[in-house]
C-alpha cells in the first residue's frame, strides 16, 4: 500500500547514519522489549525521509508506523490505525489549532518539532495538547529520546530550565481542565464512560445489557456525554477519557 508513492509497508533495511553517541546516551528509559513506540512522522517529503532513516536506525523500540507529508494526507491512516507518538513538522504551516485538532480527534501524543522560540507560542501548543517539543537545533539522539519519552507517556521539553517551567504549568494546566470535564458527568453517565472504554470493541446494545440499561438510554446518555467531554464519536471518547478515568477515580470525593 502507498500514499502518493510514498511507503507505509513494513521496516526496509537502510545503512544507519552514525552520530558518533553510544545507543545508551540517546535513550533514557528501556521499555520492554515487546514493547515498541510506533510513530508517525507528518513532515515534508525531505525532512521525512530523514527523520525516518534516523528513527529506523536506532531499532527497538522504535518502529516507524508511517511516514505523510501532509496532516490532511495522514488522517486516514492516523484515524485507523493511531500510532504511539505523531512525530509533526510544525514548521510546514501548521499551529496551535492543527495540534488541538489532533488532540480532539484522537487524543494522540503529539510531539512536535519545530525551529520556533516564542516562549508564548510553544506554551499555546502545549495548552492545545502537545505532549511535547522537540527544537530543530538540538542533537539526533534527543529525537529518540524525544519520542521515547512521550511513546512512554511522559512530557518532553525542549526549552532551557525557566521556559521548561512556564510549559509545564501549561501542561498541567490542560490536564486540570480535562479533569473537570470528566467531572461534570453524573454517576451514571460515569458508569457507561467506564463501560464503554472496557469495552471498546462492543456494540452500543451489547455495553447496554451489561449496564442493565436499553441500548436507547444509552444512546441518549451518549449525546450528554459526548457534549459535556466535547467528543464526536466513541472513538474520540476512548482517547479522551482512557487516560484520565483511573487519576479520577483516585481523587478525593
Amino acid at each position: 500500500m502507498s500514499l502518493n508513492g510514498k511507503s507505509i509497508h513494513g521496516r526496509m533495511a537502510e545503512p544507519a547514519p552514525d552520530f558518533g553517541v553510544a545507543p545508551s546516551q540517546t535513550r533514557t528509559v528501556a521499555p520492554p522489549h515487546d514493547t515498541l513506540i510506533h510513530v508517525h512522522i507528518v513532515a515534508p517529503t525531505l525532512v521525512g525521509w530523514g527523520l525516518k532513516r534516523l528513527v529506523r536506525s536506532a531499532g527497538s523500540p522504535f518502529l516507524v508506523a508511517a511516514t505523510s507529508p501532509t496532516l490532511s494526507q495522514a488522517m486516514p491512516l492516523l484515524e485507523h490505525d493511531p500510532p504511539d507518538v505523531i512525530l509533526l513538522d510544525l514548521d510546514d504551516g501548521y499551529g496551535p489549532e492543527h495540534v488541538a485538532d489532533l488532540h480532539a480527534r484522537l487524543r494522540a501524543k503529539v510531539l512536535v518539532l519545530t525551529c520556533a522560540s516564542e516562549g508564548q507560542l510553544l506554551d499555546r501548543i502545549v495548552q492545545a495538547g502537545a505532549q511535547g517539543i522537540l527544537l530543530k537545533h538540538e542533537a539526533p539522539p534527543q529525537l529518540l529520546n524525544a519520542v521515547e519519552t512521550v511513546g512512554t507517556g511522559r512530557t518532553f521539553l525542549s526549552r532551557r530550565p525557566a521556559e521548561r517551567a512556564s510549559m509545564t504549568l501549561a501542561v498541567q494546566q490542560r490536564s486540570r481542565e480535562d479533569q473537570d470535564k470528566l467531572a461534570t458527568l453524573t454517576r451514571r453517565e460515569r458508569q457507561s464512560v467506564e463501560a464503554l472504554v472496557s469495552n471498546a470493541s462492543a456494540p452500543v446494545k451489547v455495553v447496554a445489557e451489561g449496564l442493565g440499561i436499553s441500548e436507547h438510554t444509552l444512546r441518549n446518555h451518549l449525546c450528554t456525554i459526548y457534549s459535556k467531554l466535547g467528543v464526536r464519536s466513541r472513538l474520540e471518547l476512548h482517547a479522551f477519557a482512557a487516560d484520565l478515568l483511573h487519576g479520577a477515580k483516585s481523587r478525593p470525593c
